[in-house]
């Protein structure tokens, strides 16, 4: 077979990064998403919290990023209800470096008030 012969590996588009965007069937999940952050950016303009505050308080170890465990706390400080597998999706969502952990100028960028 002819694609036998390339030098590249023949890999399944479910393999790679291009899997993530083509697994919705429908724009549900994505306006699910939209609207729990909306949601928690709310909460903070309600309570007067700013970003770099929020960041500060649910920074729990000081070690300047918050994870998926310091943001479900402080998603539940302010009342914001939020299962745990959209924990790790907001984390994923919002992690520029992919690290797993928010940095304070991505927490910034995705919960400051546009």
């Amino acid at each position: 077979e002819v694609r036998a012969c390339r030098r590249r590996p023949v890999r399944s588009w479910r393999d790679g990064t291009v899997a993530r965007a083509l697994v919705c069937v429908d724009e549900y999940h994505h306006l699910e998403f939209e609207t729990i952050l909306g949601s928690i950016r709310r909460r903070l303009a309600k309570r007067g919290v700013r970003p770099v505050d929020a960041f500060r308080a649910m920074d729990a170890d000081r070690d300047g990023r918050v994870g998926c465990a310091e943001l479900y706390g402080g998603l539940e400080w302010l009342g914001v209800r939020v299962a745990p597998d959209d924990i790790y999706a907001i984390v994923r969502h919002v992690d520029s470096s992919g690290e797993g952990r928010i940095a304070y100028e991505d927490f910034r960028a995705a919960f400051a008030d546009p």
